[in-house]
């Protein structure tokens, strides 16, 4: 057997440092699995991803499936995760039930681009809470097909790749012809809430040492100690990252050039914190407190 790579699909996720989407599995469908066996197909997954390699061998009857442009060889994955906080960071409603995320690739014969010899065949499809698709619009025997266990739907991905695609993947002649199918998650976005505790918190501010992001201080409680709380929201919603580059300094603005308390305070977690109505809008509010 002479096993080449035809493509693979990467999923790209912001909340992770290494922008690959963990948690993931990829599980063809039932059809997906017959048309594999009849081709000689196989399928290796990986971290955030899935390859999808062809024997040489059998590249003939492998045409022979993917007769015309009307008649494509089709393959359909069901993605699942047992990330069971995966929607805490992710900016689209995964894990909701009974709903899935529909990705296929539109690729035409006009976004095929040769240089120097080299095919380039990357298609990037952004996920939106609009790609929303019921489960009931699959074959009961793709659904019924996959071992769920604990796992949950998070989207289902349709790739069709017609005769020219594959005779351009297969060439020997020209390097490299992988097809790359990169989907991006965008992390989740919240107003960020400094809630300060200290004796003198309300003569503090919360300052970004790159100025782009500005905070409110929006009230000052005192509790019968004599300890003053003070809650400081940004001013726009910033995303939640696994290790955020943000960097918020704690200042005393009562001091001769703002004597800085806190060089670096922590940053927003994600799943910690509540939701807010504002401007009539369900939105995530991240909480983090601080003692000095």
């Amino acid at each position: 057997m002479n096993y080449r790579v035809m493509y693979k699909i990467n999923l790209k996720h912001q909340y992770f440092k290494s922008l690959v989407c963990e948690g993931l599995n990829f599980h063809p469908t039932a059809e997906t699995l017959r048309q594999a066996k009849n081709t000689g197909v196989i399928f290796k997954p990986y971290v955030g991803g899935v390859g999808v390699l062809y024997d040489l061998d059998k590249l003939k009857l492998m045409m022979s499936y993917a007769s015309d442009d009307n008649d494509p060889l089709v393959f359909d994955f069901m993605v699942t995760s047992h990330e069971p906080n995966l929607s805490d960071y992710s900016s689209i409603t995964l894990l909701k039930e009974n709903k899935i995320v529909m990705l296929a690739n539109r690729i035409s014969n006009d976004e095929l681009n040769f240089i120097k010899g080299d095919v380039v065949l990357h298609q990037q499809e952004y996920i939106s809470e609009e790609d929303f698709l019921s489960l009931d619009e699959l074959k009961p025997e793709d659904v019924s097909a996959i071992k769920f266990s604990h796992a949950k739907v998070v989207f289902f991905i349709s790739i069709h790749i017609n005769k020219k695609l594959l005779d351009i993947i297969s060439n020997d002649v020209v390097s490299n012809n992988r097809l790359n199918l990169i989907a991006k998650v965008d992390n989740r976005k919240s107003y960020w809430e400094y809630r300060v505790y200290g004796r003198s918190s309300g003569n503090f501010d919360v300052v970004d040492i790159n100025k782009s992001v500005f905070f409110d201080k929006k009230s000052i409680d005192v509790s019968e100690s004599g300890e003053q709380m003070a809650i400081f929201r940004s001013h726009c919603r910033l995303e939640l990252k696994q290790f955020s580059e943000h960097h918020f300094q704690l200042v005393d603005k009562r001091a001769k050039g703002n004597k800085v308390v806190i060089h670096h305070l922590p940053t927003a977690q994600a799943g910690k914190g509540y939701q807010e109505s504002i401007d009539t809008k369900i939105t995530q509010i991240s909480e983090i407190f601080v003692n000095f």
